[in-house]
């Protein structure tokens, strides 16, 4: 029976989209497209191959071709000849290709900051004689194309690549949750410190076996070897100073050989020190008389800001030095800010202690020696207020309830995307999937992934780890370096097996009291709110998380994400939402707020499983959270808000790209490299619009994310342009926005359609009609 004969009822029994048949295109015409296809292609023109060389000749010519100096592009390097990066500006100029058209995305501040480098030059109003120097060859240039017969075109004496003018802010808005340079090279050299972190994994009893070092040569888990033991590190160095000045090692106890015994002496003469495990018992107050009394060493000292202060002290008050200016003086520093003693040891901390002026900060640290302490350093301590560890009641809660969510997508729900979905009516989105190893070794591509518009109302961060050590640090580091975080989510329904192989992701439904121990330990390790984002189990037929939602508001979390599907079936089938409901339900007495997600495309499926029957009754589930169909429309937030079905034209969506491919240059950069990225993740998001058909095209609404939809063409060549799915038509969409691709250009999805994953004990099950597509979008 021929497609165009079958009845509605049929073609979606059959999942496939129900498209008017005047826009169907015949059987015929697709047979002939597909013997054109299958006609042979003209041979490619023959390429020269270079002769092979060895690696002393590949090296030699990578020192000759020298990577293009940045600071000379924006006319600050004064280096000269001297500098190791290139300033050949001819050269440079001739391979940066041509300007796009338009008005640059930074036009709105006093310059661009990427000088020459940028792909909009000719805008550029600056007179600097440089930039005028670039825009001259750049004119050269373009006439010597113009004269090869090139379909470069010229516009105002400047050389263009054709294309579509993109809009242009009239405020550019900087990222929140930038890196801090100091804090980066603090965890390049495991030097951050995590006490608190640890003293919360030590009070449940957890090893704490993460070490960045090691973590940079394996991440797989930790071994046995890799068991931290109280001052490793700290014994090393204590030792070392033992042998330059007979003193006792901080760490590891040893006695310098210089004073042997000197050394002794003291040894004898102190009481014995607690053990970790008992100090944390321990009342901070007589802690810190303790350690005054036994005249503890002062802690390392390390420099941040410019100015070098011992490490339990933090300013938390005052005005921050601004980049550049010189260190100010101990007296400065106190008569600015107040000083906040952090206990080692405890959970406890000393709030803001304000300090006279005049007086050193050296005198208010607990390392004083006990000739300067005395009794009037332990009345100091008992007159300080201990501020105790925050009770689950007093945290800050999210409420997520009726709230449009983003779901944490990887890849393709980057800041520019967020954006676009934000002025569709998103409340509240979440960033991309990042490992909580990466972000402990200070990787800055990783530490991109936790950056905020200013216009993201509500924004949280999803971290992915299979260890309780590492997702405490990694907490910690977030509530004490990110300041525009609203919550932190834990991902445990990632099903990528690069992640699951780490223990992470899906792979922590097989260990629910690992899950467990994470949940806690992150917790009590920060003072933002925490959220799990997690499936029904990870085989098919052995759903598990029906048996521990209940206690998971007991744990710390303030909500869970239920994903309707296993970590076998992936994206296949369609999402249970029956079993979401029955674990919203279970989980209802504990005051934890159940967010489903799963095949939500629609307003009326946003109805459906937020109203469990038509009088308007509220379901259990506290909100829904969109992801591939946030991709498919990221209109569709206006739609819930509006309650209605969206035709929206093919302009209004090319519209929406340009927004997204100027928000992109923006934040990648408006040089080559700024406008490639840019490219790449515009068409990753191609391959997911493309699927999107149009309302006026279809005889049932609404589509369905499970439905396959026949060859169609649209109302116009521009919506028959969209609704394409092949790669090369998308590279076209691209180059109307972004200009021509560079030469060799190929294009593959990064998250590909894939069969159905395979069993443990057989081979791949084939898809059912419930659903088609499985999608490694990393939605966990």
């Amino acid at each position: 029976m021929a497609q165009q004969e079958l009845s509605v009822e049929e073609k979606i029994a059959r999942c496939i989209a129900p498209i008017k048949a005047e826009f169907v295109v015949p059987k015929d015409k697709l047979e002939r497209a597909a013997d054109e296809q299958a006609a042979p292609a003209p041979a490619p023109p023959a390429v020269e191959v270079k002769p092979k060389q060895s690696k002393r000749q590949q090296k030699k010519e990578a020192k000759s071709h020298k990577p293009m100096c940045h600071n000379f592009l924006v006319g600050r390097c004064n280096l000269g000849d001297s500098c190791r990066f290139g300033h050949d500006l001819e050269g440079f100029v001739k391979a940066k290709g041509p300007d796009l058209v338009g008005q640059c995305p930074f036009s709105s501040m006093e310059s661009c900051p990427y000088g020459i480098g940028c792909r909009f030059l000719g805008s550029h109003a600056s007179q600097d004689p440089l930039q005028e120097h670039a825009k001259a060859l750049a004119r050269a240039n373009a006439a010597g194309v113009q004269g090869e017969g090139s379909a470069a075109t010229t516009v105002q004496g400047q050389e263009h690549a054709g294309g579509l003018e993109l809009p242009v802010a009239s405020c550019v808005q900087s990222p929140l949750n930038a890196l801090d340079k100091n804090v980066q090279h603090l965890l390049w050299k495991n030097r951050y410190d995590f006490t608190k972190a640890d003293d919360v994994l030590r009070s449940m009893g957890l090893k704490i076996t993460f070490r960045a070092a090691k973590a940079m040569k394996t991440d797989k888990g930790p071994s046995k070897g890799q068991q931290e033991e109280p001052g490793g590190q700290q014994g090393k160095a204590g030792a070392q100073q033992g042998r330059a000045g007979g003193q006792q090692d901080q760490g590891g106890g040893q006695q310098g050989k210089a004073g042997p015994q000197q050394g002794a002496e003291q040894q004898q003469q102190q009481p014995e020190v607690l053990q970790p495990e008992v100090q944390q018992e321990q009342d901070p107050v007589q802690k810190q008389e303790h350690m005054e009394q036994e005249g503890a060493p002062k802690e390392p000292e390390v420099q941040v800001g410019g100015t070098v202060a011992p490490a339990p002290m933090e300013c938390v008050q005052g005005p921050a030095s601004a980049p550049g200016e010189g260190a100010q003086g101990p007296a400065e520093q106190d008569s600015q800010c107040t000083k906040k003693l952090r206990l080692e040891g405890g959970e406890g901390k000393v709030t803001s202690v304000p300090l006279a002026p005049g007086s050193s900060a050296a005198a208010a640290t607990p390392s004083a020696s006990p000739a300067q302490a005395g009794s009037s350093s332990a009345t100091d301590a008992r007159n300080m207020h201990v501020e105790t560890p925050l009770r689950r009641e007093e945290k800050k809660v999210v409420d997520f309830r009726n709230k449009t969510i983003l779901a944490p997508l990887t890849t393709v729900g980057n800041l520019p995307f967020r954006r676009i979905c934000k002025q569709f009516g998103a409340d509240v989105t979440v960033g991309e999937m990042a490992l909580a190893t990466n972000l402990l070794q200070g990787q800055a591509s990783e530490w991109a992934l936790l950056k905020r518009h200013p216009s993201e109302d509500i924004f949280g961060v999803q971290i992915a780890g299979g260890f309780p050590d590492s997702i405490a640090r990694t907490c910690q580091l977030i509530d004490e370096t990110c300041p525009a975080v609203d919550f932190v989510d834990i991902n445990c329904g990632c099903p990528i097996d690069i992640v699951c192989d780490r223990g992470a992701g899906s792979a922590l439904l097989l260990r629910p009291r690992r899950l467990e121990d994470i949940a806690r330990a992150a917790d009590r390790a920060m003072s933002l709110p925490l959220t799990i984002k997690t499936r029904k189990g990870y085989y098919d037929d052995a759903d598990v998380t029906h048996t521990f939602v209940k206690n998971i508001r007991s744990w710390g979390p303030i909500a869970l994400t239920l994903h309707g599907r296993t970590r076998q079936q992936r994206y296949s089938k369609l999402a249970d939402w029956d079993y979401i409901t029955r674990c919203a339900e279970a989980a209802a007495p504990s005051k934890l707020q159940l967010i489903g997600n799963g095949d939500v495309l629609s307003f009326t499926d946003w109805n459906e499983h937020m109203r469990i029957s038509g009088d308007g009754s509220s379901s259990a589930l506290a909100s829904c959270m969109i992801g591939r169909g946030a991709l498919i429309k990221p209109w569709l937030f206006q739609e819930i808000k509006e309650q209605r079905h969206i035709d929206i034209s093919a302009s209004e969506r090319l519209d929406m790209l340009k927004s997204f491919s100027a928000a992109g240059l923006q934040h990648w950069g408006s040089d080559t490299r700024g406008v490639e990225t840019t490219r790449k993740f515009l068409l990753e998001l191609l391959s997911y619009l493309h699927r999107y058909i149009p309302v006026g095209l279809m005889e049932v609404l609404p589509q369905k994310l499970n439905w396959r939809p026949p060859t169609f063409f649209g109302r116009n060549d521009l919506e028959t342009l969209f609704a394409s799915d092949s790669p090369a038509d998308w590279i076209r969409i691209s180059e109307m926005l972004l200009g021509k691709v560079p030469p060799g250009f190929t294009f593959t999805p990064k998250h590909k359609s894939n069969s159905y994953s395979a069993p443990a004990n057989g081979p791949a099950a084939p898809p059912t009609g419930a659903g088609y597509e499985a999608d490694d979008v990393a939605e966990g």
